[in-house]
C-alpha cells in the first residue's frame, strides 16, 4: 500500500522551508492533519471504513 502523510511543518511558504522543517522534527514530535491511502479500494475499505469522506 502506498501512502503520503501531512504533517504541520509542511504549512510553511516554501518546500524548501518545509522540508528542513520536517526533517527537524522528531518523528514522535509530528502533528499529523492528513493521510493520503493509495491502493485497491477492497484493500483499503476495513481500514478507511469508519471515516467519512470530506466534501468540501
Amino acid at each position: 500500500m502506498l501512502y503520503n502523510f501531512f504533517t504541520t511543518t509542511m504549512l510553511s511558504h516554501s518546500s524548501d522551508q518545509q522540508i528542513k522543517d520536517t526533517r527537524e522534527t522528531p518523528f514522535t514530535e509530528l502533528d499529523f492533519i492528513g493521510i493520503a491511502l493509495y491502493g485497491e479500494t477492497e484493500k483499503l475499505k476495513p481500514l478507511t471504513r469508519k471515516f467519512s469522506v470530506f466534501k468540501g
